[in-house]
């Protein structure tokens, strides 16, 4: 027997041979056989006569390969078997006219390429001699007869002038009759209309669609083709609203599959029932989803009577919640339009938390912003919200913006950051300590996540927490403080290259030392040396810790020329003794903070600003009168006038590498200015800042020479002139007024950095001339103060009571070889030149933006010279920090450097405590 299929493999007694055809045959052993005995072949046939029988067939086999024509075939035959044509010439023509004609349909399909289901058109010559099997309507099966018995089905209609197509070519009695009475009900009547043109394309579709789909009626695959007009014929009609086939589908549905929009028009016209469900219980919506067909969700919703939108599956899944698993945002938007309910599910979870899962948060803020309360809505398995959900950064930087809460707990207890502590994705907990996860909350087993690093023998995570505020004497339930754990952890062995294994737990005990870590009660059990209350034993710092840890020479320095001053300030009966450098006796003043600039390293300033605002227990807006700031300085010197808490700034600082330093430089300026109108307001003016009073710094570069100018919240007393006066009326303008200033735009003037950022307007980054802005803001007040006087009003003036200067770290000092540059004489003198004059270009910018050493210095003689207390606070860093830093371990180093430094001028901050309690008027 012999069967077409679609590859191009040919078996022939038990071998497989690649055959270049587009058929597969398979003949059997008995069937070349009985072709030999017909031609009285008795020599190739015996089947006694093994070896020649296996000798004729395997050249058989060899010719089959070898030819692709029944022409070219016959030849190589006849050339292969001539030594049998001297003696039986006749039989070999016999034997070679029946083999021809037995692989004739073979070699004609091989030839055409075509395969037994390919709609062909025939003529009515082409079936004389064909045997009628079965007729129905414009369907026949015919028998053609051969050494290889072959069903052909072929239709036709009157109408069509005698044009006739072949719908299949089967050698399979049953298989032949199962499909052609699958056509005989889905075929013919669709043909029966006559609304159809017989031509093959169509025809292929439909054989295509029935031979698939054998228990779909003829209105599931006019729907499934788009064949609309055919819905409402006799015949078809009736089954317009059926389900059929395994899964049940309607013919709605299928047309959904099919994306056919026509199909579906009719189909509702003809008021077809949207509340059908499969097999797996889903809807019409259901299909919609699940086909990409989301501009037919508004149609669907025109016929929706029922509600059935928010209908649920087997699965308790509703159509929106499949959207949102499958990231289809443009069907959530339709389905949302439409009136789709995102609380309904009966699923594990709510669309919301299927789509940040999905990380799909178009669809998360499409449901958040119609149903707010979306944001912290709780699964049904453990109760999280959809940012325990999230997976990636950027969703929980999103998450929040939407207004999802960061410290929600779940039904079990945990918050967001336990459950990212649980799974150990670092880059998650950074994103939710940036958003204002707190450190401090207890998870369902009484654990903190320091508590749980710690145990974990994680320093990174310990060192990251601290610096987030996490409390280092917060017990567990069990009553284990921070201390206590990393005394008696065993730790985890982190081999090293020389083979032995290095602990953590002494350095994290160090780490918890120095961050104000207690020891244990006299009452606690089961504690070491590292946490008992009699032991001395604090741990080891690491190198950098140890270093960080002594004393700060500078800071010494400005401790010994300011200790009169001060002294004078906390005992004003020893006044007398104290070296008086002003006529005016001291009195109450007003407190000044001064910020440096230093882009990133602004959170150098906060973690200093957040270790003054413990010690005082006060925020830090209410413990200055004047805040003024340039660059990264005023930025943050406008958050905090704003009311912004100090943990929130740390998280905007922090992701200022992942929103705003993104590509090369200069970075687009677009991201810097989307985050400062977010965070300040997009109409807030300087003038809706009441108190204190802020003075933030930019350059005016449109003239030559450029000129500082200062952006208040608060109308100014005195006017400077224009030290030359403008050629053009209107030209050189100064700042706006207060009330016409807004905040936003006053910190993009003062930040816009040459190099990091394009120029705002005719402003420059205000550290090109004051990038440490204390001897500006000294100014500035004394010049406020002269004009209130000038104006009658010297009962509101108000002298300086003290200055706190905070920097954004001392960078380590280096060696320079060279700072010369001339004319090279030879390739030595070459490298020195370009050398030096590299070290030259550094030295200008650095001494453009400088902020330590002589402006410091002047900072303090000045306040020295008015017996006004100056407290300069800038740590040593260990590294040279650049202003675009995207490396989160080097920021969560430098704050922890910053920790370290503070604690041990902790009695520096503790002089400042009465200093910044709000005085009299």
């Amino acid at each position: 027997m012999c069967e077409f299929q679609s590859s191009r493999i040919l078996i022939l007694k038990g071998q497989l041979v690649q055959k270049p055809l587009g058929c597969c045959m398979f003949i059997s052993y008995q069937g070349i056989l009985s072709i030999l005995k017909q031609n009285n072949l008795r020599r190739f046939s015996d089947e006694t006569d093994a070896p020649s029988n296996s000798e004729q067939l395997q050249k058989l086999l060899t010719i089959l390969q070898k030819t692709n024509t029944k022409e070219e075939f016959q030849k190589v035959v006849k050339q292969e078997f001539s030594s049998h044509l001297e003696a039986v010439d006749e039989d070999m023509a016999a034997f070679l006219k029946n083999l021809a004609s037995g692989f004739n349909d073979i070699m004609n399909a091989a030839q055409a390429k075509i395969s037994p289901n390919t709609v062909q058109a025939t003529t009515a010559e082409k079936l004389i001699g064909t045997t009628v099997v079965k007729q129905s309507g414009c369907l026949t099966l015919h028998r053609r007869e051969g050494a290889i018995s072959t069903l052909e089905c072929t239709i036709s209609r009157p109408e069509t002038s005698g044009r006739t197509f072949s719908l299949f070519r089967y050698t399979a009695a049953v298989e032949a009759e199962t499909v052609f009475n699958s056509f005989e009900s889905t075929v013919a009547p669709i043909v029966g209309t006559g609304l159809i043109t017989l031509q093959e394309d169509i025809l292929q579709s439909l054989s295509d669609c029935v031979r698939e789909h054998p228990l779909w009626t003829s209105a599931h695959v006019a729907a499934y083709l788009g064949h609309a007009a055919l819905l409402k014929c006799p015949g078809i009609l009736e089954n317009a609203d059926r389900p059929s086939g395994t899964h049940q589908r309607t013919p709605l549905m299928v047309a959904l599959m099919g994306k056919q929009a026509p199909s579906i028009e009719e189909l509702l016209k003809l008021g077809v029932n949207l509340n059908k469900k499969d097999k797996s219980g889903d809807t019409a919506y259901h299909y919609a989803v699940l086909n990409n067909c989301s501009p037919i969700v508004a149609l669907l919703v025109d016929y929706d009577k029922e509600g059935v939108i928010n209908w649920l599956n087997g699965k308790g899944e509703s159509a929106l919640l499949m959207a949102c698993q499958r990231k289809m945002f443009e069907a959530t938007e339709s389905l949302l339009g439409a009136g789709a309910d995102p609380r309904i599910a009966a699923a594990d979870c709510l669309p919301v938390h299927a789509a940040v899962k999905a990380c799909d948060m178009k669809s998360v803020e499409a449901i958040i912003k119609l149903y707010p309360e979306q944001a912290n809505a709780k699964d049904f398995k453990y109760g999280g919200t959809p940012i325990h959900w999230a997976e990636n950064s950027e969703s929980i930087q999103k998450l929040s913006f939407f207004g999802c809460n960061a410290n929600i707990l779940n039904n079990e207890g945990n918050a967001p950051l336990h459950v990212m502590m649980q799974k150990l994705r670092r880059e998650c907990m950074m994103a939710l300590l940036c958003h204002g996860a707190d450190c401090n909350i207890k998870d369902a087993t009484g654990e903190t996540v320091l508590h749980k690093a710690i145990k974990s023998d994680d320093l990174e995570l310990v060192r990251q927490f601290v610096v987030f505020g996490a409390d280092v004497n917060l017990p567990t339930n069990d009553g284990q403080t921070p201390r206590h754990l990393a005394s008696i952890s065993k730790g985890k062995s982190n081999p090293t290259f020389l083979g032995s294994s290095k602990h953590n737990r002494e350095t994290i005990l160090y780490l918890l030392h120095v961050s104000g870590a207690n020891r244990c009660p006299k009452t606690a059990k089961g504690c070491l040396k590292g946490c008992v209350s009699e032991g001395n034993f604090n741990g080891t710092p690491d190198q950098t810790m140890a270093a960080l840890m002594k004393l700060d020479s500078v800071a010494l320095f400005d401790e010994q020329l300011m200790a009169n001053v001060v002294h004078s300030v906390h005992s004003p009966q020893s006044q007398s003794a104290v070296i008086d450098m002003v006529d005016s006796p001291m009195s109450a003043g007003d407190r000044v903070l001064c910020l440096d600039g230093g882009g990133i390293k602004g959170l150098v300033l906060i973690q200093i600003l957040m270790e003054i605002e413990n010690s005082v227990g006060r925020p830090i807006k209410d413990c200055f009168d004047w805040i003024g700031g340039t660059s990264t300085g005023a930025i943050l010197a406008l958050g905090i006038a704003k009311g912004i808490s100090l943990q929130y700034l740390k998280g905007i600082y922090v992701r200022l590498k992942d929103e705003v330093f993104k590509g090369s430089r200069p970075y687009e300026t677009a991201p810097f200015e989307a985050l400062l109108r977010r965070e300040f307001g997009e109409h807030s003016m300087m003038a809706d800042i009441k108190k204190p009073k802020v003075i933030v710094t930019a350059v005016l570069a449109d003239r030559y020479p450029a000129e500082l100018t200062l952006f208040r919240n608060y109308e100014p007393t005195l006017h400077h002139p224009i030290s030359s006066p403008p050629k053009k009326k209107n030209e050189y303008q100064g700042p706006k007024l207060p009330g016409e200033q807004l905040i936003w735009e006053a910190a993009r003037a003062s930040g816009a950095a040459p190099t990091y950022f394009r120029g705002h307007g005719a402003y420059l980054d205000g550290g090109l001339m004051a990038n440490n802005p204390t001897l500006d803001v000294l100014t500035e007040i004394h010049e406020h103060n002269f004009g209130l006087k000038m104006q009658n009003r010297a009962s509101d003036a108000r002298p300086i009571g003290c200055v706190i200067s905070l920097g954004c770290g001392r960078v380590p000092c280096i060696d320079v070889e060279n700072v010369d540059v001339f004319r090279p004489g030879g390739l030595i003198d070459l490298y020195k030149t370009v050398s030096g004059a590299s070290a030259l270009g550094r030295l200008i910018v650095d001494q453009a933006t400088i902020s330590e050493g002589r402006p410091v210095d002047r900072a303090r003689a000045w306040c020295s010279m008015i017996n006004t207390p100056y407290y300069r606070f800038s740590p040593l860093l260990s590294d040279d920090i650049s202003l675009d830093c995207h490396d989160e371990r080097a920021l969560i180093n430098m704050m922890w450097e910053t920790q370290c430094y503070m604690v041990a001028n902790r009695h520096r901050v503790h002089e400042l405590v009465t200093l910044l309690r709000p005085g009299p008027g």
